[in-house]
């Protein structure tokens, strides 16, 4: 049984048309009566073929394509066929529900709805039509055999409806290619979404995406003549902007899980998408634009200049000619008037080398202006004209007319909704705050596509919204593309636009795509093929061996790869473990604290060597047996200063205020590393001096920096707490002395880290904690190399350049020390021993290419954008830079490698990502307390050779839901049994 609801669609003068459509779409219920959620999805195409046809075939025919319920999985598609008998059968099976007046009222809305069906078909299926004609286009449009498109099973189209809220309700169509993240496809003014998967040319770009991986979703709005019901209906593009934009998006970002979503639009539509980038409409949904045909800023072509400039779709309307009366010749003066203007219109814009004669291609030209370059067109596609192109409302074309008039966006009214302050002077412009305030909103990266020959529009306009773009923010990404011999349209449908224009397109994407993750497949089958060439093929009968220390570099010497001949296996889905972001940010179930066991032994102890010996400081207190201040507190990763942590002020004064309000009890304060954030400069501004960072935090200028050292003062200089300052990979510039000026005499200083060393008056226990913040453990962000001559990065570590590149962009909302955590879990999951390790780090550090890659592909996570060889990154303020490209060159994997040997690389590697295990394991205190990974964690491990409680108290900045810090309760003989205590509190705030 089938529970349907029907619409008719008009195709050219409403119910006297006599093409029809007529949509299905419903649930149905086996008869069995299984509880089942398919939907169906059906079309009767209802034509007039010959002028004395009946009904009866188009009238018995269903192409109908089933789903698991609505925008589920397609689960098979066919066509349905009545005989007589079972059309009489249905006829008489139609019911009107609701009817309270019983039999009569009942048969009185069947004949109404027959009355009204039967109304419908006749202008279709009388037997002569004086008025008939082939195509709405009155040209020769003929049913054709559409090829299949070619798209894997599971991308094959599955609709979706959407609703606007003036009540609008539209269809986006998904081809689900990959995990690459969605695309959304916006069609011009007269076509519709068919431009993007047209089955006349090899391949189209819905194909092309779905091939590169990505979700791709073609949407229909109110001027597609796909809808021909709202197509004729008055709107323009403020009503795209308002309504149909944000509807659709929001159901893309709904349907995927998704925060936003990259764009490729073309024409009127680019010009309705952008219009809401400025007007703030589509703010945050949108993370890369591919702009196509049409800007911000139009220039008209000579002959499109013409028509705006006479306003001719006003004059046609005052003489009474629709745009509908362009494609319906009846032969009246105003039609043969109309001939001659199409015809006239068409030799102006035509090349003679063209040669075109087709009626149906003129008039495309008086409406629009000539959209392609001819010989880009294959003969299949020019046939099939009428099924790209139609009509549209006289209210949108009056406001395409006014914006290109005006060579700005503006409202329908010419308000000044979208560029307010607009001028060609640059300084006007510039002085005009409304202005600057649109502007910032297209700060998202854009890649602006052009024929070179488009007689549309000019492509001087195109560039000048490209110039005007890169004026207004100029750390942003931005690419203009023009294609030689291409013209307006033929760019996306042009029979080679898969070998020109595509690929281009796709390499924009990619540059912000959510990662499918490549880079991670292609180590992943590099590793798997390397265990493969040294015949290690089981993990239980390879004898390797764990060395003593990190830093025990192994050699494979049977391990021989050639990287550069291995591809990336088809069955590989390396995917990111997208949950790990949530783990940084969400809220989640505090862990109990741990019970630090009294010892029964004194045992002997080894130092850190993963930092360096110099930075390594041991504190030994012996505490009075009576005294009551044992609790030790640790903070860190408070980002003071960065655009990460603008609402640090008030949680951060509450929780010091409780601090020193308790600090009776409090034996210890540890500021644990990255408290301020002396990285956060954009690219494109001089770094501080330390001096200037200091005056920025004692005078009040930075939320939090005056709070901070007023109540760690409190506690140092009146309560007496010992407070330790250790020193980040963000605040690394700091010395002893910067931190005297801050917090005076009575704050120590830790270079590196703190070895802690507690024992009671009396007593032959000695405790140790170590207090570290842990960059010199991370692949990216330790300083291990910056000691060297040829400092890596100008003495910085990599992680510093993608800290100052996100500050530029302002897209960061994580440290990025907790960057890694989020593009590189997946390929250690196959690292099956970790002695193999090594080996990837020797496969990494040998190929520049491959490591380059990897750098390339963290800096775009860090900061949202693509990778810029040519950006200059100021260094001082003496006007010194350095050009990007050199993070790329710089081979500090393989130095790394030489210096503290493949094995250690690899744990750094390992340590990036938040798995410290491999860290903790050569630890030889009780306790360990770090920060950096931002991710809160306190539980027991295995250290060297005995249990190590690990604790972290995760990061500060805004990005996260709740905060916490580490308390740690020293092992005394006036506690119970003489235990103590490690734990992670929740920071109320």
């Amino acid at each position: 049984m089938i529970s349907a609801i029907m619409e008719f669609v008009s195709d050219g003068n409403g119910s006297d048309a006599e093409l029809q459509h007529v949509y299905v779409r419903g649930n149905l219920q086996p008869t069995d009566n299984k509880k089942v959620n398919y939907y169906m999805f059906g079309e009767k195409i209802l034509k007039k073929n010959q002028p004395f046809e009946i009904a009866l075939r188009d009238l018995t025919t269903l192409y109908i394509s089933v789903y698991d319920g609505e925008g589920g999985a397609k689960k098979g598609q066919g066509v349905i066929k009545l005989g007589v008998t079972s059309l009489i059968k249905t006829i008489g099976s139609v019911q009107v529900q609701g009817v309270k007046g019983g039999t009569i009222e009942q048969m009185e809305w069947q004949l109404k709805f027959f009355r009204f069906f039967l109304g419908k078909m006749f202008p279709v299926f009388q037997l002569y039509s004086p008025n008939y004609t082939y195509s709405s286009l009155s040209g020769n449009m003929s049913l054709r055999q559409k090829r299949i498109l070619n798209l894997p099973e599971d991308a094959q189209p599955i609709p979706f409806s959407y609703e606007t809220e003036d009540g609008k309700k539209m269809v986006l169509v998904r081809y689900h290619g990959g995990p690459k993240g969605p695309v959304v496809l916006i069609h011009g003014l007269g076509t519709s979404s068919s431009i993007f998967s047209l089955d006349t040319i090899d391949m189209n770009l819905v194909e092309y995406l779905v091939s590169k991986k990505y979700d791709v979703w073609c949407m229909e709005y109110r001027v597609s003549v796909n809808r021909p019901e709202y197509a004729s209906q008055m709107s323009s593009i403020d009503d795209l902007v308002r309504y149909d934009l944000p509807a659709a998006l929001s159901k893309v970002l709904e349907a995927t899980h998704h925060k936003d979503t990259q764009v490729i639009a073309q024409g009127v539509g680019s010009a309705a998408l952008l219009a809401g980038l400025l007007s703030g409409k589509l703010k945050g949904k949108i993370r890369t634009v591919i702009s196509s045909g049409q800007a911000f800023t139009p220039q008209g072509s000579k002959s499109i200049k013409m028509k705006a400039g006479i306003c001719l779709p006003s004059v046609m309307e005052q003489l009474g000619v629709g745009p509908a009366d362009i494609y319906d010749a009846k032969g009246n003066w105003v039609d043969k008037l109309l001939s001659k203007c199409i015809k006239g219109m068409a030799n102006i814009a035509l090349d003679v080398k063209q040669n075109c004669t087709n009626p149906e291609c003129h008039k495309l030209i008086f409406m629009y202006g000539l959209q392609w370059q001819h010989e880009n067109l294959n003969q299949d596609t020019y046939n099939a004209i009428h099924d790209l192109f139609g009509i549209v409302n006289s209210t949108i074309m009056k406001h395409q007319a006014t914006i290109l008039r005006k060579e700005k966006l503006v409202g329908v009214k010419e308000e000044d909704s979208y560029l307010p302050g607009y001028s060609p002077d640059m300084s006007k412009r510039q002085a005009s705050e409304d202005y600057r305030h649109a502007m910032l909103n297209l700060d998202v990266p854009m890649c602006f596509v052009m024929g070179s020959k488009s007689q549309v529009l000019d492509p001087e306009g195109m560039k000048l919204s490209y110039d005007l773009v890169k004026e207004a923010n100029p750390s942003q990404h931005y690419e203009y593309l023009e294609f030689e011999n291409y013209g307006y349209i033929d760019p996306i449908i042009g029979q080679s636009a898969s070998s020109d224009v595509y690929p281009s397109l796709v390499k924009f994407l990619d540059m912000t795509a959510h990662p499918e993750n490549d880079l991670m497949a292609t180590l992943r089958n590099q590793l798997l093929r390397g265990l493969d060439d040294s015949k290690i093929k089981d993990s239980k009968k390879a004898k390797l061996h764990t060395p003593e220390r990190p830093g025990t570099e192994l050699h494979h010497p049977d391990f021989k790869i050639n990287i550069d001949s291995l591809p990336i296996h088809k069955d590989a889905k390396a995917e990111v473990n997208e949950d790990a972001l949530k783990v940084l940010t969400e809220p989640h179930d505090w862990q109990q604290p741990i019970t630090w066991y009294k010892k029964s032994v004194i045992k002997s102890y080894l130092l850190p060597k993963s930092t360096p010996a110099e930075d390594v400081k041991v504190v030994t207190v012996t505490l009075d047996p009576g005294t009551r201040k044992r609790d030790i507190y640790a903070i860190g990763d408070l980002h003071i200063g960065s655009n990460m942590s603008k609402g640090i002020e008030s949680r951060l004064d509450r929780f010091l205020q409780r601090l020193v309000s308790t600090s009776h009890e409090v034996h210890a304060l540890i500021l644990n590393g990255n408290i301020f954030n002396m990285w956060d400069t954009p690219v494109n501004h001089a770094p501080k001096t330390i001096d200037e960072y200091i005056q920025t935090w004692i005078n009040g200028q930075i939320p939090g920096a005056y709070t901070l050292i007023k109540n760690v003062k409190i506690l140092a200089d009146e309560r007496r707490i010992k407070v330790f300052y250790i020193r980040g990979n963000t605040d690394h510039d700091l010395n002893a002395d910067a931190i005297r000026t801050l917090f005076g005499d009575n704050v120590q200083f830790i270079p590196g880290c703190l070895i802690y060393e507690v024992q009671e008056d009396n007593d032959q226990h000695i405790y140790r904690i170590r207090f570290e913040h842990g960059h010199n453990a991370d692949l990216f962000n330790s300083y291990r190399l910056c000691s060297e001559p040829e400092g890596l990065l100008w003495n910085k570590p990599i992680g510093y350049m993608f800290e100052r590149f996100s500050s530029t962009t302002q897209h960061h909302k994580l440290p990025t020390s907790e960057l890694p955590r989020i593009a590189l879990p997946e390929i250690l999951k196959h690292v099956p021993h970790d002695n193999l390790g090594s080996m990837l780090s020797h496969i990494v550090g040998n190929n520049p290419s491959l490591q380059a890659h990897l750098t390339e592909s963290l800096f775009q996570k860090a900061h949202c954008t693509a990778f810029n060889v040519e950006q200059k990154i100021l260094l001082d303020n003496k006007g010194g830079f350095a050009f990007a490209g050199k993070m790329l060159k710089y081979q500090y994997i393989k130095r790394l490698n030489q210096l503290v040997g493949s094995g250690e690389t690899y744990s750094m590697l390992q340590f990036s990502t938040g798995d410290v295990d491999e860290f903790v394991g050569y630890c030889d205190e009780d306790v360990v307390v770090m920060g950096h990974t931002g991710l809160k964690m306190c539980s027991n491990k295995l250290g060297l050779g005995h249990q190590v409680i690990y604790v972290n108290g995760g990061s500060w900045t805004d990005g996260n839901k709740e905060f916490a810090y580490v308390r740690v309760k020293i092992p005394s003989n006036l506690q119970p049994k003489g235990n103590g205590l490690v734990e992670l509190k929740h920071a109320h705030m």
